[in-house]
């Protein structure tokens, strides 16, 4: 049998089985299957040389499937692809790179064309990395394959967000001298900054690295910025990636830089999971972006199953099509939307024009506690269970109840605490001597408590909690939400609810900025509700009436409880769903979106709002939870009646929940 670089990649066996997990939890690297990395470049080709020859990509297509139906035509467009410069600039075992020549030597071996023509391509495709190792493994074997001297294949090794040394260097220099790379393709690393403190303090050392920067981003954002800076005019980028940078906070500068320099030419969404075995979880995306143009996606939804079949095979047959312009993709704040459904951006459009605000305006949005130490191995430390509390004696004045977001259901929240939280906000004098039990049970962790960084900044006490947020939010009427949730479990409760950073507490904002507590740890319990020393509860009841009374208090209970009800509707499924962030079907019910959801403004909302409210502080009332299906609908209803919503978008709503429930 003839000899194939795909079968000689396939003998080599690749990095990938030689790397252990630590190392690829440590790197972020999940090296790609052969099959992924050839559908990948050979789409990018498409879009390349469709841009280039100034013909439909669907044309370019049928002719790379079927060269042999115009040869004439085949062989001119190969001759023209292999002069391109190609670059991974994550280069790993180099799949990408033997994916590109494959795919040419697939087409000269169909033409019957000279062989030499793939080693012309081959010294004009290039590999990035960081390790010489890899680099070094690669121009080995491909320097055997071809017979030619190992440095005739060009590479770079070295830290490429060091653009000043890289861009200078061989054998980018020359290929951007030239008007940039043709194709850049790869996997780049996922590694969020958490625990890669060192690695991103590296790259902010560089100028490109520092420019592009943004809190909470992935690593891999650097190579889409690095990806557009190699490319040239009409150049094509092919990644796998994940789908997170869409809608991410900390890709917005990523976000604005795609959108005003080049635009996407292919979405594919992988379904079900990973298209990696040992990254369980990742919601992995293969995009193609081209350099230098607006013009319209073509957006593949790929299944999960069968399983039986290769991921490369299932996003070749998926029938899940659909065409989107930049319009229906960039939205009014600049996040990224991919759905199969066309009309799911014009109800979004329909639904934040009838509302004349956003949740943000109106609401704080806030994370619950962030201890820095909840728990030990063996014991609970700030956050222990009622019988750990009882045996350590501690103080029940400053213990208060706990819950997990797994409490917090659609329309409800579950009352029973199964944790006590060690409430201490800040500094308490006379700490060992006012509170022995806390004391001497908080010792035990002081060495690892005065590590966290609040701590050494001097911000907190060693024996307090990290971000206490403020103890208003927590005791008095709120309506809070997990971060994460099969769907919109939004829910009012006005009982004292402490949680962890992993829920959400949404109060209206002069309720929030009026009772803003003073950070003082000397308080007094007084049955469920607790007020600062020397305020009595009768004086506390009457400044919030006089609040109210005044209108600074704008928003009553009653309102929060009907927010609640109009937050649970399938109004808001939908607009969460396709406007927020997901994880697979799972909702990722962070700040933003939830700042970001338009809210009616209730006043001249109220010839239908009125009777919303009606319908569930009677509901509330009677039965302590909003999880009625039947007010749900009725409440919907009320809802997209009142806004005018136009009957193809009340139907779009409808549609779209009902395949989520199926």
């Amino acid at each position: 049998m003839e000899r194939t670089l795909k079968a000689c990649y396939e003998a080599w066996g690749g990095l990938d089985r030689e790397m252990h997990q630590q190392h690829r939890d440590q790197t972020g690297s999940f090296y790609t299957p052969f099959d992924v990395a050839y559908e990948t470049v050979k789409t990018a080709a498409v879009r390349r040389l469709s841009y280039v020859a100034k013909v439909k990509p669907d044309e370019v297509q049928r002719l790379f499937d079927q060269p042999e139906s115009s040869p004439e035509t085949a062989s001119q467009w190969l001759k023209r692809m292999v002069k391109w410069h190609v670059v991974d600039p994550a280069g790993g075992d180099g799949v990408f790179a033997v994916a590109w020549l494959s795919f040419l030597e697939q087409l000269l071996v169909t033409l019957d064309m000279d062989h030499g023509l793939l080693t012309e391509a081959a010294i004009r495709t290039h590999l990035f990395d960081l390790q010489p190792e890899p680099v070094a493994q690669y121009k080995d074997r491909m320097s055997a394959y071809f017979e030619l001297p190992p440095d005739a294949l060009s590479s770079y090794t070295g830290n490429v967000l060091d653009t000043d040394r890289l861009f200078q260097s061989h054998p980018a220099a020359d290929v951007l001298a030239g008007g940039g790379y043709d194709l850049v393709v790869g996997n780049p690393p996922y590694i969020g900054e958490k625990n890669h403190k060192a690695l991103f303090d590296e790259a902010k050392s560089y100028p490109f690295g520092a420019a592009h920067y943004e809190k909470n981003m992935d690593f891999f954002y650097y190579f889409i910025h690095l990806g557009i800076a190699l490319l040239a005019e009409g150049g094509v980028m092919g990644l796998i990636t994940t789908g997170y940078f869409f809608t991410a906070d900390g890709g917005a500068g990523l976000r604005k830089a795609m959108s005003s320099q080049g635009s996407f030419t292919d979405m594919a969404r992988f379904g079900g999971g990973s298209l990696f075995k040992d990254a369980a979880g990742q919601d992995n995306v293969i995009f193609h972006y081209r350099r230098g143009t607006k013009e319209n996606c073509r957006y593949v939804e790929v299944p999960a199953k069968p399983k039986a079949l290769q991921a490369s095979e299932r996003w070749r047959q998926a029938g899940d099509i659909l065409t989107l312009t930049p319009g229906q993709i960039v939205s009014r704040f600049g996040n990224f939307y991919f759905s199969l459904h066309p009309g799911e951006p014009m109800a979004i459009e329909e639904i934040e024009a009838s509302c004349n605000r956003t949740f943000g305006e109106c609401f704080e949005v806030r994370q619950g506690i962030v201890s820095g130490y909840d728990r030990a191995p063996e014991v609970g430390v700030f956050v222990l269970t009622p019988e750990e509390a009882e045996r350590l004696a501690l103080e029940t004045s400053l213990l208060v109840p706990f819950y997990k977001n797994s409490q917090v259901k659609r329309g409800k929240v579950d009352v029973e605490a199964r944790f006590q939280l060690l409430y201490i906000p800040g500094e308490i004098q006379e700490f060992e001597t006012r509170f022995p039990g806390a004391f001497r049970h908080l010792s035990r962790f002081r060495e690892k408590l005065s590590r966290r960084r609040e701590v050494k900044n001097g911000v907190r006490p060693w024996y307090a909690l990290q971000w206490p947020r403020t103890e208003a939010m927590f005791e008095g009427p709120k309506i809070v939400v997990p971060h994460r949730a099969l769907n919109n479990a939004f829910a009012y409760t006005d009982q004292p609810y402490y949680g962890s950073a992993d829920l959400y507490y949404l109060t209206p904002k002069e309720y929030s900025e009026t009772f803003e507590p003073c950070g003082d740890s000397s308080r007094e319990t007084v049955g469920q509700m607790t007020f600062w020393e020397g305020v009595s509860e009768a004086a506390a009841l009457m400044i919030t009436n006089e609040v109210k009374a005044s209108g600074t208090l704008t928003l009553s209970r009653e309102d929060l409880i009907a927010t609640a009800l109009l937050l649970s509707t399938d109004l808001y499924a939908f607009w969460l769903s396709v406007r927020g962030k997901r994880k697979g079907d799972v909702l990722e019910l962070y700040a933003t979106p939830l700042r970001q959801m338009p809210l009616p403004d209730y006043k001249s909302a109220a010839h239908w709002y009125d009777p919303l409210k009606a319908m569930a502080v009677d509901h509330y009332s009677r039965y302590g939870e909003l999880c009625d299906e039947v007010i749900r609908r009725k409440a919907n209803d009320l809802a997209c009646e009142g806004l005018r919503l136009s009957e193809a978008t009340i139907k779009t709503i409808e549609t779209f929940v009902a395949s989520k429930n199926k």
